[in-house]
């Protein structure tokens, strides 16, 4: 890290991390991620959080897209990353109002960076609405602190409830595209939820049944087929 720092704000106390928000003396900001120093005391599960958090350098380091957090700099403890401006949904839709075209729009557009990954060979793992960050035009990816290799199993993973799929939690399973397209499915119907348009959630039951089925095999096979689907319905 050569740029000197100028402030902090800590945005996040975690059990296992803590995430700073940083600014230089040039006022440029960035995102500072650290292991938490108190989770040294557990030895074996510091083991395997620092295996998964390499992996998260390695595979940020690697990529190149606009939707996702820049790879500034590491070190064994931290990671650098770039500043992405907005809020995240968690919060956004707290304070804002949101139509179903825009709900629509934005999860397509989640959906769309997920499958960019996806064609790499990576599986974001934890998609959910604190991990998204939107600036009431685009919507960013967060938090790769979860991510895999498709087709290997995971380092160590704890899952969300709610927008996990069931074979987050099993044991030696692999890392499957349909992960993230469940998470992204339950992100849908969260919103509208949140939003209280329930009963559009009955009347494309058919997304959120495929989406959300508790066999991988049974839902959607890419995220382009979940963006179709949604894309349907908006032209109907």
């Amino acid at each position: 890290m050569e740029r000197k720092q100028l402030d902090s704000i800590l945005l996040r106390n975690g059990e296992q991390f803590i995430t700073y928000l940083i600014t230089d003396e040039a006022g440029e900001k960035s995102i500072l991620k650290l292991i938490n120093p108190e989770y040294l005391e557990y030895q074996d599960k510091y083991q395997k959080i620092k295996e998964q958090f390499q992996l998260e350098k390695q595979v940020l380091n690697l990529l190149n897209i606009e939707e996702i957090p820049k790879y500034i700099d590491s070190g064994d403890n931290f990671l650098h990353l770039s500043y992405i401006k907005g809020q995240n949904l968690q919060k956004y839709v707290e304070s804002k109002k949101i139509s179903v075209e825009e709900i629509e729009k934005l999860i397509c557009s989640v959906s769309e960076t997920a499958g960019k990954l996806h064609r790499l060979g990576i599986v974001h793992c934890d998609i959910k609405p604190s991990n998204i960050i939107y600036d009431g035009e685009k919507t960013y990816i967060i938090d790769f602190g979860s991510v895999s290799f498709r087709g290997e199993e995971s380092i160590y993973i704890q899952g969300s409830k709610g927008f996990s799929s069931p074979e987050i939690y099993i044991h030696g399973a692999k890392r499957t595209v349909q992960d993230d397209i469940y998470s992204i499915t339950a992100l849908y119907c969260w919103l509208l939820s949140s939003q209280n348009y329930n009963s559009y959630i009955e009347e494309n039951n058919e997304i959120f049944k495929i989406g959300l089925a508790d066999k991988k095999e049974d839902r959607f096979k890419s995220t382009k087929e979940l963006t179709g689907a949604i894309k349907t319905i908006r032209r109907e």
